[in-house]
């Protein structure tokens, strides 16, 4: 590190206070950099350069101004570097290059000749590829070195200056492979004159740098897969930051702001599955092409992960009239030849510089927004936060704490009663779980279950519920054996994933339990899609026997249509109902619907989150047949509700007694 320190002020003093820097100096300075920290310490060295500049700019403008000359071309060289550890053949590595220097201050136009093969940018210039002869790759006096090019050394055909261009001068930079020449690379400058220093980076390091990655590629010694997409032709990730670093580079310069999008295909499985593979690449294609015809040309575009799109873009005047039109434009029928697809996007946005300094950064907070929009359901925009980035790290950090403790069973059940008001007597239970830390003690569900549930691990602990449950029920005395049901719930994930359901079934034979004791609890929630492989998974439980209880009704996505076809025989009115009464009108008319639809249906009714008498006086006349919340208990472990079967606590008689009393003396109105 002082080594490091030590040169860094070495590149001081000898760039912002001598007063002249001949060009064998700065190629020697250049070259014992990188020899001494390697390419990724260029970025260090430019930014400590930036940062000098600035110290200096009202003491001497001039060697500020010189400093800020050589970074932009030090950078090019360092995007270089990174390019080459993503491309996995010659001619991704050239198009990469190609794009990159383009984009370079002074540049205008770019032609690589191969021998198969012709690169050309922009557009404009490929008029210019076919008068290249290609005779000239095979004379070693005329590509033997780096130069700018004389009018004389130009192929007769080959116009020397390029007016609609702006190319005042050509480079030429030999492309070398295993020592023989395998191309040549011609840069087209601007009107600009190129001083010593700047052509020895041009047409020195540049080049040997580029032959270095050439042989490297070659050799196969990189890892990393190809830079473009071959469905869609898109640059993949690792090539896609490397455009982002230059895009942010830009932007940072100029004081402007960028927005970095994730757009993710939802329920993308679906399409797979029902049509196949295929089907679903072609999808992507269309989607690819719609996304190209709408991104501006200030933008890049890239294919991410499965079915997720990159783009950057400067941030519009008008964002959410931006994100609609994107929408819109990508979003809705897709003709897929044999049909018509329906298709909704979500998408996940991060903001540059507020979000993040750097492409890694601001591309993972982009994913972190696109995942808390399919989170949420799909088909809908979600913005990066400092919550969102919180709950991420939170996920990182408790995920493998939660995967020890399903090894070291560090779960214990708590179990919340529910009571039967026409017998006036505990009928079951509600099983819940809570965390037992080492480290920080008694952790409630709403901390962890939400992890359990986004990493698949909940199929794991739901099965050691559901073989809790089965073993403290063996547990207790015959009597209170057969007047006792216990219930726990069961995530959509578990339903759709994990074949927890023959898991399940396994459970209860090995105990030989008879299946009416359990009860299985879902939410509304659980439609919203793989709306029938959940279905068939519900029939074959309660084929089985064991009963299901949809719990939180009224809040989700349930139907008529829904319960007349689900094998659900209890149905639980959600809290936030029961809270209102007796005194919201609207509230008392909500629960009355649902009892009615119950009674029409033939299922029984539960509602929790009972905390007063009033509520528990007004259900009792509105007809509920079972009743739980914290007016009777909150959960306790399962050692104290053991206990409360022995001996019904006298408060509770109290209270439903009283109850009771007043339904008869006022009748079954509320």
């Amino acid at each position: 590190m002082y080594r490091e320190s030590q040169k860094l002020e070495d590149l001081k003093a000898n760039f912002l206070f001598k007063e002249e820097l001949s060009a064998e100096e700065v190629k020697s300075l250049a070259r014992q950099w990188q020899e001494e920290y390697g390419p990724r310490a260029l970025e260090r060295c430019i930014q400590a350069c930036h940062r000098w500049a600035r110290q200096s700019l009202a003491e001497n403008r001039q060697r500020s101004e010189y400093l800020e000359r050589i970074v932009p071309l030090y950078f090019l060289l360092y995007q270089t570097v990174l390019l080459s550890r993503h491309a996995s053949s010659r001619e991704e590595f050239l198009q990469g290059l190609a794009r990159l220097l383009f984009q370079s201050p002074g540049i205008r136009a770019i032609l690589i000749k191969l021998e198969d093969q012709t690169l050309a940018y922009p557009e404009e210039a490929s008029s210019l590829a076919y008068r290249f002869p290609s005779r000239y790759l095979n004379d070693p006096e005329w590509t033997c070195q780096a130069r700018i090019l004389s009018p004389g050394e130009l192929p007769e055909p080959f116009p020397l200056q390029s007016g609609p261009l702006g190319v005042a001068k050509w480079i030429l930079l030999p492309l070398m492979l295993r020592g023989w020449v395998s191309g040549i690379l011609l840069v087209g400058t601007s009107q600009k004159v190129f001083s010593d220093w700047e052509r020895v980076l041009l047409l020195e390091d540049l080049p040997e740098q580029i032959n270095a990655s050439l042989e490297i590629i070659q050799e196969k010694k990189l890892e990393e897969g190809p830079l473009f997409d071959p469905l869609t032709g898109l640059p993949l990730e690792g090539y896609f930051l490397v455009l982002t670093e230059q895009r942010l580079r830009e932007a940072r310069s100029r004081g402007q702001r960028l927005l970095m999008l994730a757009i993710g295909v939802d329920r993308m499985v679906h399409v797979n599955q029902a049509f196949g593979f295929r089907t679903g690449d072609e999808l992507l294609r269309i989607l690819a092409e719609r996304l190209k015809n709408f991104a501006d040309p200030s933008g890049e575009i890239a294919r991410g992960r499965s079915e997720t799109f990159y783009l950057l873009v400067p941030e519009p005047p008008d964002l959410s009239d931006y994100l609609e039109r994107l929408k819109g434009a990508l979003s809705g029928p897709v003709d897929l030849g044999r049909f018509l697809l329906e298709v909704t996007l979500s998408i996940g946005v991060a903001r540059f510089p507020q979000d993040a300094p750097s492409p890694g950064a601001l591309l993972r907070r982009a994913r972190t927004a696109l995942h808390e929009a399919k989170r949420l359901g799909g088909n809908r925009v979600a913005f990066f936060s400092e919550d969102l980035h919180r709950r991420a790290r939170t996920f990182l950090t408790l995920l493998p704490r939660l995967r020890k403790a399903l090894r070291h069973k560090e779960f214990v059940v708590f179990c919340q009663p529910r009571l039967d008001l026409r017998e006036g007597r505990i009928c079951g239970g509600e099983i819940l779980v809570r965390w037992q830390d080492p480290e920080r003690g008694l952790i409630p569900p709403g901390e962890f279950i939400w992890v359990l549930e986004e990493s698949g691990l909940i199929s794991e602990l739901g099965l050691w519920v559901a073989e809790e449950t089965c073993r403290i029920l063996l547990d207790l005395p015959r009597e209170m054996f057969v007047a006792l049901n216990l219930s726990f719930n069961v995530s959509p994930r578990q339903l759709w994933g994990a074949n927890f359901v023959p898991r399940f079934l396994d459970i209860l034979r090995r105990y030989r339990l008879c299946p009416t004791r359990i009860k299985i609890e879902i939410t509304e929630s659980i439609f919203i899609e793989h709306t029938e492989e959940i279905t068939e998974e519900l029939r074959k439980i309660a084929r089985a026997g064991v009963k299901v209880v949809l719990d939180d009704f009224g809040t989700g996505y349930s139907s008529l249509h829904y319960l007349s076809r689900l094998p659900v025989h209890d149905i639980k009115i959600d809290q936030s109902f029961v809270q209102g009464l007796p005194h919201s009108e609207s509230h008392l008319e909500i629960v009355k619907a649902i009892i009615a639809l119950a009674r029409a249906l033939g299922k029984r009714v539960v509602a929790e989150g009972v905390e007063t008498v009033e509520q528990l006086r007004c259900l009792q006349r509105l007809g509920v047949d079972e009743v739980q919340g914290f007016l009777f208990s909150p959960p306790v472990p399962w050692e104290r509700f053991r206990q409360w079967l022995d001996v019904f606590p006298e408060e509770w008689k109290t209270y439903l007694q009283a109850s009771s009393r007043e339904v008869e003396d006022q009748g079954n109105l509320c």
